[in-house]
């Protein structure tokens, strides 16, 4: 496999989210991370890794990921919306309610 055909990394290993967002994962690149500047992260991340750096003059190690995260949670209701949409197309509408007048 040639660096053509490399699939993206959409995984973030610092908050186990999508990068470089959960609302678009895959879309683009992330942020490289501050703590080994090889690693690439979520945007979210990026941000969070830049704020430390600047108040504190420190960054979360990578030997303390992943850092706990609302992020984990909101990548899980993507990718369960994503199989109803995919696997149940007649249920994909999740903003309809039963109240239907």
């Amino acid at each position: 496999m040639n660096a053509k055909e490399k699939k993206p990394n959409i995984d973030c290993p610092r908050c186990e989210g999508f990068i470089p967002n959960n609302q678009t994962p895959g879309y683009y690149i992330g942020a490289l991370s501050r703590a080994d500047n090889k690693t690439e992260i979520c945007s979210e991340c990026g941000n969070e890794e830049a704020m430390e750096d600047w108040n504190y003059k420190f960054v979360t190690p990578v030997n303390h990921w992943p850092v706990v995260s609302e992020r984990k949670d909101e990548r899980a209701d993507f990718e369960f919306k994503m199989i109803v949409k995919t696997e149940f197309p007649q249920y994909h509408s999740f903003n309809h309610t039963d109240d239907a007048v």
